[in-house]
């Protein structure tokens, strides 16, 4: 006595692809099938896309059947991420020779030579004894905030000699994200 052809359907209504479905028929008790019923994998349903499986049964015994199926999915979820280097470069530049006390014009130059923002961006330099700022002080520091990829900025800063002879210090610029 075949029961004739059955037929499961699944239409993708959702806007993303379904991957590895799968459907489990399950014969009612008494019936004709393997005791774990029939599985149907589906590797791949695009949105919108509608699949058809048929299968045939046999059965043991007059009256009614009824069969059980069920449908699972593993969903894909994807998600994407933008990976920055910022990198800083440095310069800086001041007049070869200049005289005791008078106002020296020291320019530093930051560029974010990277690949995205590099944020929270400040230049530090320690003077050497024998140096100050105009206002006195002994190191500068300068916030110079969010600098996008390519981008410069110039600072000067007006220095002034306290004593003669030839100085050297290092100045560094660091930022949260380079």
């Amino acid at each position: 006595d075949p029961l004739g052809n059955r037929t499961f359907g699944m239409q993708q209504e959702l806007e993303q692809q379904r991957t590895q479905l799968q459907f489990l028929d399950q014969p009612a008790a008494g019936r004709a099938g393997s005791p774990s019923g029939a599985e149907y994998v589906i590797d791949y349903l695009a949105p919108g896309e509608t699949r058809t499986i048929a299968a045939t049964a046999i059965a043991r015994d007059p009256g009614l059947v009824q069969f059980c199926s069920t449908v699972t999915y593993s969903p894909v979820l994807c998600s994407t991420a933008m990976v920055i280097a910022p990198s800083l470069e440095l310069t800086k530049s001041a007049p070869q020779v200049a005289s005791v006390c008078e106002p020296i014009a020291y320019t530093l130059t930051v560029t974010n030579t990277g690949v995205g923002p590099a944020e929270g961006v400040t230049i530090t330099e320690a003077l050497p004894e024998g140096v100050r700022t105009a206002d006195g002080q002994s190191e500068i520091n300068i916030n110079v905030g969010t600098l996008a990829a390519g981008e410069s900025r110039d600072f000067t800063v007006n220095l002034r000699a306290e004593q003669p002879g030839q100085f050297t210090s290092t100045a560094r610029a660091t930022s949260a994200a380079a």
